[in-house]
Parts: C-alpha cells; structure tokens; sequence
C-alpha cells in the first residue's frame, strides 16, 4: 500500500518523532485529533488527523493536514 511505504519512508528518515495531542474531538463517527509533533527533538510541526469510521467502527478515511 502506498500510504504505509510513505509512512515507512518518513520514520525511517528521521532521528526521533514524538506525537503531543493538543486536543481530540468526535462527531458524527470522525475523530477530530490537533497534534504537535516534534521531530528529531528540533522541529515542531502542528497537524490536524481526521478519522473516519464506517458504521462497523472500522477506519474508512484518514486525512491529515499540516499547519
């Protein structure tokens, strides 16, 4: 799959990631999660993950957005 080898790629590419949660929300099956992520101890980036659940609870859409 060609999200899990970019995935790979991106830790694979780095020292250290620590993932903070800033905040987490849920409506209508989607979690809203606003996360900092520091990078090799330097790099803050701030992202937004919105997960979707299909009406099994399982995942059916992942989104994320930086900034």
């Amino acid at each position: 799959d060609k999200v899990i080898e970019a995935n790979r790629k991106i830790f694979e590419s780095v020292k250290s990631i620590k993932v903070n949660p800033v905040e987490i929300n849920e409506l209508n099956n989607k979690i809203f999660a606003e996360l900092s992520i520091v990078i090799n101890q330097k790099e803050t980036i701030k992202v937004l993950d919105i997960i979707e659940f299909d009406a099994n609870n399982k995942i059916s859409s992942i989104k994320a957005f930086k900034g």
